[in-house]
């Protein structure tokens, strides 16, 4: 009997090890080891250790010459280089020492690779990780990713950086053992991989998408459906009493009747269509909003120019940006970073400084395919049939294995959705992001170096990303701003609705040319800013839209710094933490005003008095 039960004991506890030191499945989801997880000498015990900072110099392999980091009392690192590819290499290096589980995360997320680590697991209402993988890889970003890369290997400057950059994280990634993974790691069960120049091209894809992916045709095809001709005085799109970011009465260079397209109008046979957008749930967050400034010399107390900047991005834990210094011979850069990609983003050096807010303009396009055939597979265009071409997308889920994924290409972009129930279903989907390209890392490692207004103009030159608006002070006294990316031309409100699939005159073909993109600097009002409103007035040559410009901060910063002279920093900081809201100035007089308070209880009309009270501050 004793040998039975030590038996029965001996196969418990081997039963019990091997569970706990082996990854599992219950139901399809995956779960850690929960033996190795929980274990005090590599668990997650091992993750609550301070993480050591090297001070002094860096010792690392794979540096050309002499280099160190000074962490100061904020523990924001400042690296020192001898060139920019060992300074590139400790950037790498320190993000993935600090923020690794963050970068992957996010280029998985992008490139449609979340299932690969997270198994087929529910994120958020009925979308799983696989679904978010389908439709990233279906918008083809993944793919998108891949032809960068191959693009940054064309120009030997960007892709000595971004080797440079791969090579510095993979320095810190490749001894990794088990007790040294981020905690993430270890819940999830998966050991880090290697940091790619594929991945560092999902990270500049993600946040192309997280500023530059609004859209709202479908919704503005059904309200022009329902509204018809008072669809523009419900939805105008410009509001007279906007402040754009260029001052109006700048002049624009005209654009000639061979460039610009003749304005159509189709919207008069919309039909309405399913609602809300498939695409809700990866919509740019409408409480963000940024803001950006730069006041001249002429209006501050010390006669020398300051600029601010506040990009609201979204809150979250570890925050997007990384702040960091970088130091060679020829650059003295501080600022953020974004960790996955090289140099500084936001910053100044010692001789400029730039910020960027997101500038807004609708670059996502639907069209309507007219199908031949019940299976999708042709359709017209131009009165002629054409096949659809298709795409395998192999999707690989934790605990499951590959799924395929067969994404339908048309000539005007892939189909998101086949489903009848789902919205936007069968319509083809083009996004200017996944047309263009640009050498990020070589663009912001010239702003790092720049020395005045021309090398701030060169630099961003470079820039062809879905837009922003570039702020730029310099220490002789030069302000300016530059709405700063690719353009399409449009016709007149191509791209605000739903447009005609079967024609490839639906397509925009051209860009706007880089001199008539919005810009100006050193202006006679004393100040340059932006907030995410219009670009420009009504009288900018060329057409862009979109049903997401602010129409209340842009003026709220216009009007204060309108009245604002001998300007000093601590008064700037102020301004940035107003909490003034215009929008509730505006409306709230004209909602009392018309209130029926014939019906109202003695508790309502105490509501009534507070708001009427109010001084329209947030506080």
């Amino acid at each position: 009997m004793k040998i039975i039960k030590f038996l029965v004991a001996l196969a418990a506890t081997v039963g019990l090890t091997v569970l706990l030191n082996n990854n599992f499945n219950v139901k399809g989801l995956p779960f850690p080891a929960f033996g190795k997880l929980l274990s005090p000498f590599e668990g997650y015990w091992h993750n609550g250790e301070p993480l050591a900072k090297s001070i002094g110099g860096m010792t690392v392999e794979g540096l050309t010459a002499n280099a160190k980091v000074v962490y100061d009392d904020r523990q924001i690192p400042h690296i020192f280089a001898e060139n920019d590819a060992d300074a590139v290499f400790i950037q790498g290096y320190l993000h993935a020492q600090n923020r690794l589980w963050e970068m992957e995360f996010i280029a998985r997320a992008a490139g449609g690779q979340l299932s690969e680590v997270l198994g087929d697991r529910i994120l958020r209402g009925a979308m799983t990780t696989v679904d978010v993988d389908k439709l990233m890889r279906r918008r083809g970003n993944l793919a998108d990713a891949v032809r960068t890369v191959e693009e940054w290997k064309k120009d030997a400057e960007t892709w000595s950086l971004v080797e440079a950059y791969c090579k510095g994280a993979n320095t810190f990634i490749t001894p990794l053992v088990f007790k040294d993974y981020p905690i993430e790691y270890k819940i999830f069960g998966v050991a880090p991989t290697d940091w790619t120049p594929l991945k560092m091209a999902l990270i500049q894809k993600y946040m192309a998408m997280d500023l530059a992916a609004g859209e709202n045709d479908v919704a503005a095809t059904n309200a022009k459906t329902l509204f018809g001709s008072d669809f523009d005085f419900v939805f105008p799109e410009y509001f007279k009493e906007e402040s754009p970011i260029v001052p109006s009465g700048t002049a624009f260079p005209a654009a000639t009747s061979a460039v610009l397209p003749k304005a159509t109008d189709k919207n008069d046979a919309l039909t309405l269509l399913p609602y809300p957008d498939i695409l809700d749930e990866m919509q740019p967050e409408r409480s963000n909003g940024s803001n950006n400034w730069a006041v001249a010399a002429s209006k501050t107390h010390n006669k020398k120019p300051i600029l601010c900047g506040d990009p609201h991005l979204g809150l979250r834990l570890p925050s997007i940006w990384f702040e960091i210094q970088i130091t060679t011979p020829d650059m003295n850069a501080y600022g953020v970073s974004i960790p996955g990609v090289p140099n500084v983003i936001i910053g100044f050096n010692n001789d400029i400084a730039w910020t960027q807010t997101n500038v807004g303009h609708d670059v996502t396009d639907w069209y309507s395919i007219k199908w031949t055939n019940a299976t999708h597979s042709e359709y017209i265009v131009d009165g002629a049939p054409r096949k659809v071409e298709t795409r395998i997308e192999d999707i690989i889920v934790k605990g499951i294995g590959t799924i395929k994924d067969t994404v339908k290409l048309t000539a005007f972009g892939p189909i998101l959705t086949e489903n009848d129930t789902m919205p936007n279903a069968n319509l083809a989907y083009r996004w200017l992001a996944n047309e263009i390209t640009t050498a990020l890392p070589t663009v912001f490692m010239k702003l790092n170096k720049a020395k005045n207004y021309d090398e701030y103009a060169a630099a961003i030159s470079g820039f062809n990303l879905p837009a922003q608006n570039f702020a730029f002070a310099c220490r002789n006294g030069d302000i300016a701003l530059r709405v700063q990316g690719k353009f399409p031309i449009r016709k007149k409100e191509q791209g605000r609705f739903v447009q005609d699939g079967s024609t490839m005159a639906s397509r925009w073909t051209q860009f706007i040319p880089a001199a008539a993109t919005p810009q100006y600097n050193n202006p006679s009002r004393g100040y340059v800013s932006s907030a995410n409103q219009h670009s420009t007035d009504p009288t900018y040559p060329y057409y862009y839209s979109s049903e997401n410009f602010e129409t209340y901060r842009g003026r709220t910063v216009n009007k204060m710094l309108d009245t604002m002279n001998d300007i000093t920093v601590d008064q700037m900081k102020k301004m940035q933490n107003s909490t003034f809201n215009l929008n509730a100035a505006e409306a709230l007089p004209l909602l009392l005003k018309n209130l029926d308070r014939t019906s109202l209880t003695a508790a309502d009309q105490l509501i009534i008095n507070d708001l009427a009270a109010w001084n329209y501050h947030h506080d």
